[in-house]
């Protein structure tokens, strides 16, 4: 069973907005991770059927576009980072937001040159979070995600970025 939890948070525009954090079950655990690595496999391969079926034909994405737009907006933003010149290699992160909607599940794609002369004895995959690393021309775009039952429900680009909650938990 799910449960609610509501939290107070100052903000200037409003200083007692309601933040509600929901915990969800384990059965939407797998589900939304189901849902996540079928997004990135839609995205990568450019597969617009199925980036139809994960898209809530009822969400907004990104402020202010449907699904069909937002579609279209993924497709081309894709495909501009990742078909740079040289763009061979690709890494993959999850972590979460830690914004003005915090906790969503970000999904982070990182497309990066590592060069003829790359042997990999010296590299070290990115973590998630990090800013783009001019050394290796990197393309990044993180995608924060809300999910409604078997539905991605709204996507947006996060403005920070967090690996996980433990080290706050720790300090608090």
């Amino acid at each position: 069973m799910a449960h609610t939890l509501s939290i107070s948070c100052n903000q200037q525009s409003n200083p007692m907005q309601q933040v509600i954090i929901k915990q969800i079950t384990e059965e939407e655990i797998y589900l939304q991770l189901e849902i996540k690595h079928r997004l990135v496999a839609a995205l990568l391969t450019e597969n617009i059927t199925l980036l139809s079926e994960l898209l809530d034909p009822r969400g907004v994405f990104f402020g202010k576009f449907s699904r069909g737009q937002a579609m279209i907006y993924l497709i081309k933003k894709f495909d501009k980072v990742k078909r740079k010149p040289g763009r061979d290699n690709m890494n993959i992160n999850h972590g979460f937001s830690f914004d003005y909607l915090p906790k969503q599940d970000v999904i982070e794609f990182r497309f990066s040159v590592l060069g003829s002369d790359f042997t990999g004895r010296d590299f070290t995959p990115p973590e998630f979070g990090l800013a783009k690393r001019p050394e290796f021309n990197e393309g990044v775009i993180r995608l924060a995600l809300e999910f409604n039952a078997d539905k991605i429900s709204s996507i947006r680009h996060p403005k920070k970025v967090i690996k996980d909650f433990v080290e706050i938990a720790r300090r608090n």
